[in-house]
C-alpha cells in the first residue's frame, strides 16, 4: 500500500479479478491472511476476500490441496493480530514460499508456517507469473535435499 495511488489501484483491481476467477477454476482449500476488511481495499475486494475466507470456513477436512494468499499482511504486527477469521490456525507447513517481483527478502512475512519452507525467488512480477514458472519452481523445488534444520550427516547415521 506504501505505491503509488495508480499503482495501488491496478493491483488491487488485478487481486480482484484474480480471486473470482480462482475461486471458479479450483476446488483447492483457500486460507486468506491479512487485515482483509481494511477500508484500504475496494468493496468489491472486501466481497471477493470474504467469500474465500468463508470458503475457508466451510472446506472438507479430506481436502489436501491447499493454497494461502497473504493479502495486506505484515510480520511486523505480530501474529496475534491477524484475525482468526482468516483460518490461518488450519494452514500447515508451509512447503515452499514463491517470492515475485525480483526481490530477494520476504518483507515482514513471518508466520510459524514457514520456519522450515524453501524459499524461491523469481523475476516476474505477481501478475505475469504464470504456469510456466510455477512448474519450473515446483521442478526445482523437487530436486532439493530437505533437510528441516537438521544436519544431513547425523540423519545418514541414524538412519544407517
Amino acid at each position: 500500500m506504501r505505491r503509488s495511488s495508480v499503482e495501488v489501484e491496478h493491483l488491487l483491481q488485478l487481486l480482484t479479478n484474480f480471486f473470482r476467477e480462482w475461486a471458479e477454476a479450483t476446488k483447492a482449500t483457500p486460507h486468506l491472511v491479512g487485515e482483509i476488511d481494511s477500508s484500504e481495499f475496494p468493496p468489491p475486494l472486501r466481497a471477493e476476500a470474504r467469500q474465500l475466507a468463508d470458503l475457508c470456513r466451510h472446506a472438507s477436512t479430506e481436502n489436501t490441496d491447499q493454497v494461502a494468499f497473504f493479502v495486506n499482511y505484515g510480520g511486523e504486527s505480530g501474529y496475534t493480530d491477524v484475525p482468526q477469521a482468516a483460518c490461518l490456525g488450519h494452514i500447515p507447513p508451509v512447503d515452499l514460499v514463491v517470492r515475485t517481483g525480483g526481490e530477494h527478502r520476504l518483507s515482514g512475512f513471518i508466520p510459524p508456517q514457514v520456519a522450515f519452507s524453501e524459499l524461491t525467488f523469481v523475476n516476474e512480477y505477481w501478475p505475469e507469473f504464470s504456469d510456466i514458472h510455477l512448474d519450473l519452481v515446483i521442478d526445482q523445488f523437487a530436486s532439493r535435499d530437505r533437510r528441516f534444520g537438521g544436519d544431513p550427516a547425523a540423519q545418514a547415521r541414524i538412519t544407517a
